[in-house]
C-alpha cells in the first residue's frame, strides 16, 4: 500500500513566497484594462426616446438601434 504525503509546511510556504514576489514584481500595466477612448456622449434626447419607445414601439427600437448602436448601452435617468 502506497501512502500519499502531503506536501511540508515549508515547501507550502515557500510556493506562496515565489508566488507572491512574482505578482508584486509584475508590471502595473499587467493587471489593468486596456483603456480605450470613450465615444461622445449621445444627447439626452435622443437616449430618451429611446428607452420610451423599448417600453412598446419595437420597430422603432430596432431602427434606432440600426441608426446608433451606442443606444443599447445608454442609460437614461
Amino acid at each position: 500500500m502506497q501512502s500519499t504525503s502531503a506536501p511540508s509546511r515549508s515547501a507550502f510556504l515557500r510556493v506562496v513566497a515565489f508566488s507572491s514576489a512574482t505578482t508584486l514584481a509584475a508590471p502595473r500595466n499587467l493587471f489593468s484594462q486596456t483603456k480605450t477612448e470613450k465615444p461622445p456622449p449621445l444627447s439626452a434626447e435622443l437616449v430618451k426616446d429611446f428607452v420610451v419607445a423599448g417600453h412598446g414601439d419595437l420597430e422603432k427600437v430596432k431602427t434606432m438601434l440600426e441608426q446608433e448602436p451606442g443606444l443599447l448601452n445608454a442609460a437614461w435617468d
